[in-house]
Order: structure tokens, then sequence, then C-alpha cells
């Protein structure tokens, strides 16, 4: 009886942890990012690059007027990159460009919910500027901004794509990441 018992309780646990490991997309992964066999400075280095690449690309969109050149490199989703491209045409459509010029990056925290979704809180400081899009004169003073971001991320082809955004004051509360909201991607 005990036996029986035994073996019911091992196939009942092999059971158990083959429907949890086919409910994840790669369960290698999940496993070594549970057990710790997990390259956190290499992904976080590898964050911190993608943020890097990500605001020096939104510079160049914006002073430039929405060239998409360098789209390809541009470290996002395409929601994300139509948000910002949409907000260039507006700009444009009103007869302006935004020169905007990121002063320096704090990255506070980088988090990682499994090997595939990070979110990161950073501190960044930009000048802002309008000028005219025809004659490119400023048509206002040139502007600091001290915003805190949150950067939603995917590990998508081996890189590090910002899926989503959020923008907060610097004495703003930032609430927890809904667990839905990455998983959804």
């Amino acid at each position: 009886m005990a036996n029986r018992t035994l073996r019911i309780c091992i196939l009942s646990f092999v059971l158990a942890l083959a429907g949890a490991l086919t409910s994840v997309p790669n369960p290698w992964q999940f496993i070594k990012y549970k057990v710790g066999i997990f390259d956190k400075a290499g992904e976080t280095q590898a964050v911190r690059d993608s943020i890097k690449q990500f605001s020096a690309s939104i510079a160049g969109f914006y002073a430039s007027g929405g060239s998409i050149q360098g789209l390809n490199m541009f470290p996002a989703d395409n929601t994300v990159k139509r948000r910002i491209f949409l907000d260039i045409q507006i700009n444009r459509e009103s007869g302006f460009v935004l020169v905007a010029d990121r002063d320096r990056s704090d990255v506070k925290q980088i988090t990682f919910s499994d090997t595939n979704h990070a979110s990161a809180i950073v501190n960044e400081a930009w000048f802002m500027q309008y000028q005219n899009i025809g004659t490119r004169k400023p048509v206002s003073d040139k502007k600091a901004n001290y915003l805190t971001l949150r950067y939603l991320f995917k590990k998508i082809g081996g890189k590090w794509i910002v899926m989503d955004f959020d923008v907060y004051g610097r004495n703003d509360s930032i609430p927890p990441v809904q667990q839905e909201r990455l998983a959804a991607w």
C-alpha cells in the first residue's frame, strides 16, 4: 500500500511539473530563471543599452522632424513607434519641430519578471525646445524637463524591446507593474 501511495505521489508530481512546464513558452529558460541560472548582470546591461538606444533614437526622430532613418535600430514595439511618430506628425502639422536632447538618464531599478520580461524605472533629464519647421528658429525657450519613466521590455530575437512606457513627474509615486500587463506581450 505504501509503495502504491508513493508511486501515485511521484506520478502526480511528474504530471504537475509537466503541466507547469508546458504552460510557459520556453520551459528551459523558465527553469533557469527560477533556480537562479540566469545571467542577471549581462541582461541588466543589455536592458541599460536598450534604454540608451531608445533615448538616442527618440531625440533623433524628434529633432529631424520625423526622419525614419534608424527606425530598424529603434528598440521599440510598433505600437510605441506609432505613438511617437503620431506626436511628431502633430507637431509638423502645427509647423513645429520639437528638439529634445537627453541630458542624463539615471537608471534607478531594473526588475525581471522572467527571462523575457523586464521593467526599468529611470530618472531622465531632457532639454526641449520648439523650432519653426521651415526656418528652424526657436519659437520657445529651451526648457529642462525632469521626468521619471517606467519602461516595459520584452526580449525578442535576443534584444530587449520597449513594449510600452509610462511617464511620471519626479515626485509622483509609481504604482507596481501589473503582471497581467507584462504577460499580455
